[in-house]
């Protein structure tokens, strides 16, 4: 018997996940893509093919289709997409060059060469710490080094963007995507002209900002081959990952902190003010996919990597997040909870070390992939369903 379902798409930077939720909340089935391969040509570069990507989410489509026997019928979909990656589009729409991801490091002198006063601006109007990895570096250094590429591009498109289109045929990004390419001024979420300037561009090589939930597009024949689906779904715009990982653990207001212990360790915290000065001097802000209220976020680095491997790594890596916790009470809010997601949940070291530290309860989930599960959770709302049911823990709270 078809069960009706939504599908929620988290495409991150080493995989592809699939969430599929029914009509009731429920989650009835996820699939894992294989590892997206990233190619390495000079020092510093990280990059992927495009059509990579979207191998990737075909393979995690089909296996999530595969792991229920309930038949479902997809209703409707959104996607939770990693940031900051570049998609230099050319003009018949297909990639001018691979995607250049945010772990790419080829922009850092460039960044480097920023005097203070752009510094300030960047930071003031983005919310973001200038840095390399992030649309605005990646943009500008393009057109320095590889100025052949910067004129066959004519859109500047985010991974959300360019999946969207592979899934709708139209451009559009979100706030917390468009939020990661730098460009974006955090208080109006609209791309910012003296931002857009600093990269060499012109907001017209840059996708539409549409709200989270906005409908899209329906499925065209051609995606809808590629991934085993029914051509006319309609596709609603989601989020950031964090953004949408923050969503289904119900991180909505401030003094909940989600740490994401991935490759890279991001923690997040909500705030009801775009107000970047307030800001603790290490964090970033993003919108959050609910009106009303931003994430101030931190990326604490590639921890994940060495975990198990250096006795000294872990107990820095809680010393890192102790010391981010600490600088926001009084500030947005204060501390209540940690919640932890991601393959650092496997250490049991990590909870106990974490509350230790920072004195808070600290909620470990397991990961079946939240960034999903909150992507199917806005497509559900869009078309009047009920969200995911609220996250089982693992374990007790510590």
């Amino acid at each position: 018997m078809a069960t009706e379902a939504v599908l929620g798409l988290d495409v991150g930077t080493t995989t592809v996940k699939a969430v599929l939720v029914d009509k009731r909340g429920g989650v009835l089935a996820t699939g894992r893509s294989d590892q997206i391969p990233t190619h390495r040509p000079e020092p510093g570069a990280a990059e992927q093919d495009l059509t990579g990507i979207w191998d990737a989410i075909a393979t995690a489509v089909a296996r999530a289709m595969a792991a229920t026997d309930t038949d479902p019928t997809v209703s409707a979909l959104a996607m939770a997409a990693q940031s900051g990656s570049v998609c230099p589009i050319g003009l018949d729409g297909s990639p001018s060059a691979r995607v250049i991801t945010w772990l790419d490091s080829r922009s850092t002198e460039l960044v480097r060469s920023w005097n203070h006063s752009v510094r300030e601006q960047i930071r003031s109007v983005s919310g973001w710490h200038p840095g390399p990895g992030q649309g605005l570096a990646t943009i500008a250094w393009l057109g320095q080094d590889q100025p052949d590429v910067m004129a066959s591009t004519v859109r500047f498109a985010s991974v959300d963007d360019a999946v969207g289109h592979l899934l709708t045929g139209q451009w559009a990004t979100n706030p917390s995507n468009a939020s990661g390419m730098q460009l974006m001024d955090v208080s109006t979420c609209t791309w910012d002209e003296r931002l857009v300037e600093l990269a060499g561009l012109g907001s017209r090589r840059l996708s539409p900002i549409v709200a989270t939930g906005s409908h899209l597009g329906n499925l065209t024949t051609s995606a809808a081959q590629h991934l085993g689906l029914s051509t006319g779904i309609p596709v609603f715009a989601g989020g950031h990952d964090q953004t949408c990982a923050a969503m289904a653990l119900g991180v909505l207001k401030p003094g909940v902190f989600m740490l994401s212990a991935g490759t890279a360790w991001v923690l997040t915290t909500v705030t009801d003010s775009a107000d970047v000065e307030r800001l603790p001097a290490k964090m970033n802000l993003g919108p959050h996919a609910v009106a009303g209220r931003w994430l101030a976020s931190t990326n604490l680095g590639g921890l994940g990597v060495g975990l198990t491997d250096d006795a000294d790594t872990l107990p820095a890596a809680v010393e890192s997040v102790r010391q981010v916790v600490r600088s926001v009470g009084g500030v947005l809010g204060d501390p209540e909870l940690i919640m932890i997601v991601g393959g650092g949940t496997g250490d049991e070291r990590l909870a106990p070390l974490l509350s230790d530290s920072t004195g808070l309860p600290v909620e470990v989930f397991d990961d079946p992939s939240w960034p999903g599960t909150g992507a199917a959770g806005i497509a559900a709302d869009a078309i009047g369903w009920p969200p995911p049911t609220t996250p089982t823990q693992d374990e007790e709270c510590i």
